[in-house]
């Protein structure tokens, strides 16, 4: 049986890719694919986008505070 893309190790990257994108937190990344948090930082920090957002808004949430606190 082959595998769309050749051997399993070949979507490792898109897989990481995409749950970084998708917002899994980068410790549970690393621990899924067995990498240290810092090696998921240096090698996909570029892939990481439109986060920022989305976690300062998490973060506002948790603290009450309303949505147009700047």
């Amino acid at each position: 049986m082959s595998i769309p893309g050749g051997r399993p190790y070949d979507l490792r990257h898109p897989c990481i890719t995409m749950w970084l994108n998708v917002g899994v937190p980068v410790a549970e990344v690393a621990r899924q694919v067995g990498n240290s948090p810092e090696v998921i930082h240096r090698v996909y920090e570029g892939c990481i986008y439109g986060q920022e957002e989305a976690m300062n808004k998490k973060i506002k949430v948790e603290l009450g505070w309303p949505e147009d606190l700047a």
